[in-house]
C-alpha cells in the first residue's frame, strides 16, 4: 500500500510540471513573433562599374548628386514566424553616413516616401501581416507592394589624396520588422570600390598664353581720339582646357578672368597696362572680348563655358579677343604689355 500510494503521487507531480511547461511554451510564442521577409524581383539598387559607372573628381561641387537611382514597383511577401501576429513591417535604413570611406567626400542617402532621413518607416501593422508557413513556402506568402525607394550618393565634403571604400557589398535598406528584426528584405550596392576618383575635371592645355595685338596708328576719329574707342587692329585668340567627360554629376563649369582695371567699372573689360616709362604706350589699356558675342567680359566675374554631365567636350574651347582701348583724354604710343590670370570654377 505505501508502495501505491507513492507512485501515484509521483505520477501527479509529473503531470504538474507538463502542464506548466506547456503553459510557459505558450506565453512566449504570444510575447514575440519575428517578421519573415523576402524581396520580389531585383534587389540590387547599384552595381557599381559595371550597371552604374561613377568618377568623382576632387573639384565637383560639395552637394553635388553624382548618382541617383529610383526603384519602382518594389514588392516583398512577409509572413509572421509564429501563429500569433506581434510585430509591424518597417522599412529600415542602415547607418550610410561613411560607408563610402571617410576620405571619400561621399556620403549615401535613401528617400522613401519624401523622407531622407534615418529614422524606420512604419509600413504595414501587424494585423495585416500573418503566419502564412515557414520559410521555402513562400509561395504562399502574401505579397506587398511599397512606394519608390530613390538612393543617391552627394558629396558632402572634400575628397583626400588616397581613396579606399572599404565595402564591397552594402546593404543600403532592408523591410524588417521591431525592434530587433527577425529576417529582413535586403536591398544592396555592389562593387562600391569600383567608384572611380579623379584629381581633375578640367585642366588648361596651356598654362600660359601670349597674345600678340597688332599695332594700331593713333588718329582723329578713331583710336586715340577720346576715352572709350578702341581700336581696329585686334587679336583672337583661345582658352583651351581637356575636360573628364566620364566625371559625374550635374553641374557648371565657369570660366573667370582678373587682372587690374584699367578702367573705374571691371565689366569693361580693360586690362591696367603693366609698365610705364620711357617707350611705353600711355592712356591705353587692353581690352577682353568674349569671341562668340564681341562683348567685353567682366573682370573678376565668372561665366559659364559648359555644364556636365553630357554637355562637354572632351577638349573646350573658348574664344576670347583682344584689342587696344583708351582709357585717358590722350593716348601716345609706345609699348603695351598687359597681365590676366583665369580660374576655373564648378558650382
Amino acid at each position: 500500500m505505501v508502495f501505491m500510494n507513492k507512485y501515484i503521487y509521483l505520477k501527479k507531480e509529473t503531470g504538474v510540471l507538463f502542464l506548466l511547461l506547456i503553459s510557459s511554451l505558450l506565453f512566449s510564442f504570444a510575447a514575440r513573433a519575428d517578421l519573415r521577409c523576402e524581396a520580389e524581383g531585383a534587389t540590387t539598387v547599384a552595381d557599381i562599374g559595371n550597371t552604374d559607372i561613377i568618377t568623382v573628381s576632387r573639384s565637383t561641387p560639395i552637394g553635388t548628386v553624382i548618382f541617383s537611382k529610383t526603384m519602382t514597383g518594389l514588392k516583398v511577401k512577409c509572413t509572421s514566424s509564429a501563429l500569433t501576429k506581434s510585430d509591424n513591417l518597417y522599412f529600415v535604413r542602415k547607418n550610410l553616413k561613411n560607408i563610402l570611406g571617410a576620405g571619400s567626400g561621399l556620403s549615401m542617402f535613401v528617400t522613401y516616401k519624401g523622407n531622407r532621413g534615418d529614422t524606420p518607416v512604419n509600413i504595414l501593422q501587424a494585423s495585416d501581416v500573418g503566419y502564412f508557413g515557414p520559410p521555402g513556402t513562400s509561395f504562399n506568402w502574401p505579397e506587398f507592394n511599397l512606394s519608390d525607394v530613390t538612393v543617391e550618393i552627394v558629396k558632402t565634403g572634400e575628397m583626400m589624396d588616397k581613396v579606399s571604400v572599404p565595402s564591397n557589398l552594402i546593404t543600403v535598406f532592408q523591410l524588417d520588422s521591431s525592434p530587433s528584426g527577425g529576417n529582413p528584405a535586403s536591398f544592396f550596392v555592389k562593387n562600391a570600390p569600383n567608384i572611380n576618383f579623379v584629381t581633375e575635371t578640367c585642366r588648361p592645355l596651356n598654362q600660359s598664353v601670349e597674345v600678340l595685338i597688332p599695332p594700331e596708328p593713333i588718329k582723329p576719329g578713331g583710336f586715340g581720339s577720346g576715352p572709350g574707342t578702341t581700336s581696329v587692329s585686334n587679336k583672337p585668340f583661345n582658352l583651351e582646357f581637356f575636360c573628364d567627360v566620364s566625371v559625374s554629376g550635374k553641374f557648371d563649369v565657369s570660366l573667370q578672368i582678373d587682372g587690374v582695371s584699367a578702367t573705374a567699372d571691371p565689366a569693361q573689360g580693360v586690362l591696367k597696362l603693366d609698365e610705364t616709362g620711357p617707350g611705353k604706350a600711355t592712356g591705353a589699356g587692353v581690352q577682353v572680348l568674349h569671341g562668340d558675342t564681341n562683348l567685353p567680359i567682366k573682370l573678376g566675374t565668372p561665366w559659364k563655358i559648359a555644364s556636365y554631365p553630357n554637355a562637354v567636350d572632351c577638349r573646350l574651347t573658348v574664344p576670347l579677343i583682344a584689342r587696344y582701348y583708351q582709357t585717358e583724354g590722350t593716348a601716345t604710343g609706345g609699348k603695351v604689355h598687359s597681365t590676366a590670370t583665369f580660374t576655373l570654377t564648378y558650382e
